[in-house]
């Protein structure tokens, strides 16, 4: 670009040494066509065409270091501002020889009106050249803010997930340990339940009410056991699982089972084969979207609910469709907590 721009400065300058040359011929009275004078107008006048041509397949690399030279974006280098100004110069410069060739000029009237229709040409076709180079500029311009809103909209949401991300670490992390304390009391209960109930000297009273203790602790246990699963504190224990057999499981132990106005449906597309999965995991999400289903279309007061096993050489699908009251908003569905249900009954 600094090159084809002091090329561009060196035509403009021959082509003023040749039009001050051929005035002064012209004063002396010596005008002459078809000598050393014109060899230099038509040195100048063929660098301008290169000029022009060559400018028109400059590469996009080299138009975006224009564009953001002429926007500020980034320092320009020394040997860069100084080629842009001096073309800058040789540029404005077109229209002050004119004027001069108009107002100064002694020489012949022929010679002059063609110097003058020479600066008009020239004026005319650097006016169209900053045309174009200030359109490419544009829409490079264009094209970098539509990519910079781009970036900021992808920070945004890459923001909003870090933010949701640090919000499930910290409740993971007090989770985890709310379970270890509630699990360390359970076992010393179970602990000391279980040998009130191994003592046969003791009372039967005393040692069927041990039994419901030693009970209750062993749920509640359980239930610090699902707290540490869902901190993420407990391996995954895979294993083969059948699909079908563990949806049924599921809805033998939700409210589906309960005689009202709902209606269920297990399909299977083709053969299901076992899986490899942690079986008492799928169970609590399965139990969990069963039980929205189930809410959904007792809010309305009827309806059915179908679930779908699919699967493929890759993959299994399990799609739930129910034709309940649905969510007002989808897209909130997995931030932590929320839920559109009344307190009690949902926690998110």
């Amino acid at each position: 670009m600094a090159t084809l721009l002091l090329v561009y400065f060196a035509a403009a300058s021959l082509y003023f040494l040749a039009a001050s040359f051929s005035n002064l011929a012209g004063l002396v009275g010596h005008v002459f066509a078809g000598g050393l004078l014109d060899a230099f107008y038509l040195t100048a006048l063929a660098a301008f065409g290169a000029v022009a041509i060559v400018g028109r397949n400059l590469p996009s690399g080299e138009i975006q270091q224009a564009a953001n030279e002429s926007s500020g974006v980034q320092a320009l280098p020394r040997r860069t501002f100084w080629s842009t100004r001096l073309a800058m110069l040789a540029t404005l410069s077109v229209p002050v020889i004119g004027l001069w060739q108009i107002f100064q000029d002694g020489s012949v009237d022929a010679v002059r009106n063609f110097h003058v229709y020479c600066t008009l040409a020239a004026i005319f076709l650097m006016t169209t050249l900053l045309f174009f180079k200030q359109d490419l500029l544009n829409k490079s311009l264009a094209h970098s803010l539509d990519d910079a809103t781009e970036s900021y909209e992808r920070l945004l949401q890459f923001q909003d997930r870090l933010i949701q991300n640090e919000k499930l670490v910290s409740l993971g992390q007090w989770v985890a340990n709310v379970a270890n304390e509630i699990k360390r009391c359970m076992s010393s209960i179970m602990a000391r339940s279980s040998t009130i109930m191994d003592n046969a000297s003791g009372k039967e009273s005393s040692r069927r009410l041990a039994a419901k203790i030693n009970q209750y602790a062993g749920r509640t246990d359980s239930l610090a056991d699902n707290m540490l699963s869902f901190a993420q504190e407990t391996p995954l224990r895979m294993a083969r699982v059948d699909l079908k057999e563990l949806l049924e499981t599921a809805l033998r132990l939700s409210r589906v089972q309960q005689p009202g106005k709902m209606h269920v449906e297990i399909k299977q597309t083709g053969s299901v084969d076992l899986i490899s999965a942690d079986g008492s995991q799928l169970l609590q999400v399965f139990l969990h979207v069963i039980a929205n289903a189930t809410d959904a279309i007792e809010e309305k007061g009827s309806g059915s609910l179908v679930i779908t096993i699919q699967q493929d050489k890759y993959q299994a699908q399990i799609l739930f469709v129910d034709d309940g009251c649905g969510i007002a908003r989808p897209d909130q569905v997995f931030e932590p907590f929320y839920t559109t249900k009344p307190v009690a009954r949902g926690s998110g």
